[in-house]
């Protein structure tokens, strides 16, 4: 198949492998959703153009919704109700200054800042709504989606201030890991259905071949496909941009996390799906017990490939 990757995210570059196997590779650094929509409509109409009949792959990567919060003003909606605030959540730099102010905070002020930034954030989220309807349309017309699979994926969620922090990469809680995936198939051979349950980014690739009817034996893959991994499965994930900070792992209701320090903290989502109360006791590890070992052969991998110090070993496994 042609194979072609439009990016707009840093990360996703060559340094680190992730563009192998491309035959075209185009790079938009930090492009906002227009302007990724317009490179991506330009790119796939060369590629439908130069279709030899063997089929085609196309990744496209946008950066939005990203901070700064700046969406076009057309999707920020009316914030003339907000009181002003001192930070300027529009750009990096001002994103920054909140956090490091965060302790500072009072429960009130707390508020007024989330709703700030439920607003911009959810700005950029209607602003990429709109570009992928744009995007979606121009393919449509072009005839890109007739016999076409769509998989849209999110890498991570946002915090905005629900366990003390902006952004991302702060921390492991649901808000940064729950992410939003859909299949879909203009001609509907797709059956209609949701899968709620716990599922990760390594069962889309099993997913996917399974859609197609391709078997491979060549290749043993760690995901299974969406809905059939068993009920004992443990789910990881990690912090890798900040050098595996913390593991996660769920089994269940019950997740763990482990800290590069030692610190585990264990909460249960369906009594607790804020995350707010931290259940672990070192006299009671019935639940951690099942989780520990995956998390920490992640850790431990996780430490040899990016040439950490070992991770601490908490006190109850010592």
């Amino acid at each position: 198949r042609a194979t072609s990757l439009l990016s707009a995210n840093p990360l996703f570059a060559e340094p680190l492998g992730l563009t192998q196997g491309f035959d075209v590779v185009q790079m938009e650094i930090s492009a906002p959703a227009d302007t990724l929509t317009t490179r991506g409509i330009e790119l796939l109409e060369l590629q439908v153009a130069n279709n030899t009949g063997n089929g085609w792959f196309t990744q496209i990567h946008y950066y939005d919704p990203h901070g700064g919060y700046n969406p076009p003003s057309e999707f920020l909606g009316d914030i003339s109700d907000l009181a002003s605030i001192p930070y300027d959540i529009t750009t990096s730099d001002g994103l920054r200054q909140l956090r490091e102010d965060e302790a500072t905070f009072t429960t009130e002020y707390r508020g007024l800042l989330r709703e700030h930034l439920t607003q911009y954030y959810g700005g950029e989220v209607r602003f990429l709504d709109h570009e992928l309807g744009r995007l979606f349309e121009a393919l449509d017309s072009m005839g890109a989606l007739d016999d076409t699979l769509v998989l849209f994926v999110s890498d991570h969620g946002e915090q905005l201030l629900e366990h003390g922090a902006a952004e991302h990469l702060r921390n492991l809680f649901r808000e940064e890991i729950h992410v939003p995936a859909f299949f879909w198939m203009k001609d509907q051979r797709l059956e209609r259905g949701v899968w709620s349950e716990v599922t990760s980014h390594q069962d889309l690739m099993p997913s996917v071949l399974h859609l197609f009817d391709i078997v491979s034996d060549e290749i043993e893959f760690d995901g299974t496909v969406v809905g059939e991994a068993s009920s004992d499965r443990v789910n990881i994930s990690i912090h890798g941009v900040q050098q595996g900070s913390a593991v996660f792992g769920r089994l269940g209701e019950h997740e763990l996390i482990y800290r590069w320090d030692g610190t585990l903290e264990l909460y249960n989502l369906n009594s607790d799906p804020e995350e707010l109360v931290n259940l672990f006791q070192p006299s009671d590890l019935s639940i951690v017990d099942q989780i520990w070992p995956h998390v920490e052969s992640t850790a431990n991998a996780i430490s040899e490939i990016a040439s950490l110090s070992p991770p601490v070993v908490p006190l109850v496994y010592q």
